[in-house]
């Protein structure tokens, strides 16, 4: 039951945010955003939703290497279209390498 809120709240927010993804649940039901898709998410279980609760990049990642969660799809593009899911501000989302170096640049 908690789970079937979870899934329908994920529907209604890719939906609202126009996000081009479908989402595999492990009931066989399919979420389909914004087409063309450019990823697919894949959730194991009923459990795995409990990472759209409080999202985080961090948890999505540990969830991917321990296989609850499985994507399909560019990796950069993966990371795009969870970024409005969890809330990541837009300069993380694609920052230059470069942008890390003014830290060290001289002051004078």
């Amino acid at each position: 039951m908690f789970a079937n809120t979870i899934a329908d709240t994920l529907e209604r927010k890719i939906a609202e945010l126009g996000l081009p993804v479908a989402v595999d649940l492990w009931n066989e039901k399919k979420v389909l955003g914004k087409t063309p898709t450019l990823a697919t998410l894949k959730f194991s279980s009923p459990s795995t939703l409990m990472l759209l609760v409080n999202p985080s990049l961090g948890k999505f990642a540990e969830s991917y290497v321990e296989g609850h969660v499985d994507f399909q799809g560019r990796i950069r593009d993966v990371i795009d279209v969870l970024a409005p899911l969890i809330a990541l501000p837009r300069t993380a989302q694609r920052s230059s390498p470069l942008s890390k170096l003014k830290f060290w640049r001289h002051t004078r």
